[in-house]
């Protein structure tokens, strides 16, 4: 299996993000994994992919941000297409050059560990 670019690792690690419970031989999910569908949108601008607006990425990114929700997405709104590196998903951005306030953001998934990760 390919292993992700260091700089993925670094930045999930370094960064943190949504912890989901430890799964054990009786809480193992029998569906497909909720984030699974991030993996389709691989190549595809969030933008005209519509990836801001899916469930249940839209929810939990809401509730992981809670107000900051809105400048995230402003945050995100020139970025490159989702990427796929070693089972994880991820997109940046950064505000347009023309914005007053210079900002970042990313959001690194795993669809395996149902986890995200939202800066």
């Amino acid at each position: 299996m390919r292993q992700p670019a260091w700089w993925v690792v670094v930045l999930a690690v370094a960064c943190g993000g949504e912890r989901a419970p430890r799964a054990t031989a009786d809480s193992l999910p029998s569906a497909p994994a909720p984030l699974a569908y991030l993996a389709e949108m691989a190549g595809r601008y969030p933008a005209d992919a519509g990836l801001w607006a899916t469930e249940p990425l839209r929810s939990r990114m809401t509730r992981l941000l809670g107000g900051d929700y809105e400048a995230f997405l402003e945050n995100v709104r020139t970025s490159g297409p989702v990427s796929m590196e070693g089972g994880l998903v991820f997109v940046t951005g950064n505000c347009p050059s023309s914005a007053k306030v210079w900002g970042a953001a990313v959001l690194v998934a795993d669809p395996a560990a149902d986890r995200l990760l939202v800066k």
